[in-house]
């Protein structure tokens, strides 16, 4: 009879263990989807925001600092980087995520001048090129003075609104 109670005892605790064990990696899991939606949040769309208003800024000053602007660009792109890195190592970036965040990259990477930092000097063409951008992120809901969310579907619905 002890011999049963003991093999009872074991099973319950096994099984107390496997529960505790699998509510840990939920709550891992909510934790790392939280964790990406502030990378994309503050690395990505506060920096794409900032990329507006600098833009914006400069057709103001009639381009007295175009070095600021691709600053903000490369601010952006690195924010891509830094949700691809953390995304990849916490598990939280699934492929439909990490497909967005390519195009999102692709595009923008478009708008990158290797003309030297700090010294930069934009054609016309580049010009054209980021007004033109301002203009995209300002009717896809990234700009200045315009409210935004924090939350990954906010983020994937105004980037394929930028992208389209």
């Amino acid at each position: 009879m002890k011999k049963r109670n003991w093999f009872k005892s074991i099973i319950g605790i096994s099984l107390l263990g496997n529960l505790i064990l699998v509510f840990f990696l939920f709550h891992k899991n909510e934790v790392d989807k939280q964790i990406l939606e502030q990378i994309a949040f503050i690395g990505i769309q506060s920096n794409l925001v900032q990329l507006e208003g600098s833009i914006y800024y400069q057709i103001d000053t009639g381009w007295s600092n175009q070095s600021h602007v691709t600053e903000k660009l490369e601010d952006v792109i690195e924010g891509i980087s830094l949700a691809f890195e953390i995304g990849k190592r916490s598990g939280a970036l699934d492929k439909e995520k990490e497909n967005l965040l390519w195009e999102l990259h692709g595009y923008l990477i478009k708008f990158k001048t290797e003309s030297g930092y700090p010294n930069v000097v934009l054609n016309d063409k580049d010009l054209d090129d980021f007004i033109n951008l301002g203009k995209k992120l300002r009717s896809s809901g990234w700009g200045m003075n315009l409210g935004y969310g924090s939350g990954w579907s906010d983020f994937e619905q105004k980037t394929r609104t930028l992208l389209s």
